[in-house]
């Protein structure tokens, strides 16, 4: 006669048969999956190391900036004269912000290094030399600060003598749609029309100026030099 419990043991002993074939097919692919695992947490550690090598280059380059700066601040003491040889004057602050272009070049140190060069060369009337700077820190800024950047540009080609350039630069900027450089950027634009002695642009700006910031220092500016075309 059969036990009474030969029904209730069909049911487990299916299910042992499944389960043994589950981890059969498991051995089988194991290798794979073992693979799997072995990538999915290499990535999580290569990317958890780029990013604290991110945020300690980032805070090198933010100490070596500070010390630049403060290295510029003790050679700038006592110096009365606007126009200098930056280069001989500034050598070794000037030394310390190329090492941070160099070494920390994806940082926002370095932008704001490029800039400062860039600045320092153009407050001391070395314009030729303060270009490259502000046009390496356009290419590698974005939304304000390459708006900034191209503010600068366009100053450095005015001074230059490059009233087509600067336009360009200005016009790039405006396009960013910064409002807080707006101004600055159409007072650039006319000043350089009217480098180019072509007052019909230079007029049509000013009234720009005049109807887009109005009751502003700019309109005010834009009002007198306007009467003074010709």
């Amino acid at each position: 006669m059969a036990s009474p419990f030969s029904k209730s043991l069909k049911r487990p002993d299916h299910f042992m048969k499944w389960f043994s074939k589950f981890f059969s097919e498991l051995s089988i692919h194991s290798k794979g999956l073992i693979l799997g695992l072995v990538v999915i947490l290499a990535a999580g550690g290569f990317i958890g190391f780029f990013m604290n090598r991110s945020e300690i280059q980032s805070h090198l380059a933010s100490n070596a900036f500070f010390l630049a700066q403060k290295t510029l601040n003790s050679e700038m003491k006592g110096i009365t004269t606007k126009k200098l040889d930056v280069d001989t004057q500034f050598s070794e602050g000037v030394k310390q912000l190329k090492e941070i272009d160099q070494l920390f070049s994806s940082t926002r140190a370095a932008l704001e290094t490029r800039l400062k060069l860039g600045a320092l060369y153009y407050n001391h009337g070395e314009f030729s030399k303060a270009l490259p700077w502000y046009e390496k820190a356009v290419q590698t800024a974005s939304g304000f600060d390459q708006a900034v950047a191209l503010l600068s540009v366009g100053y450095t080609y005015e001074n230059l003598g490059q009233p087509n350039e600067a336009i360009k630069n200005f016009q790039k900027a405006l396009n960013l749609g910064e409002l807080g450089l707006k101004g600055d950027l159409l007072m650039g634009i006319t000043r350089s029309y009217e480098a180019l002695h072509d007052s019909a642009k230079a007029r049509s700006t000013y009234d720009k100026i005049l109807t887009e910031l109005p009751n502003t220092e700019y309109s005010k500016s834009a009002d007198v030099f306007k009467s003074q075309l010709e």
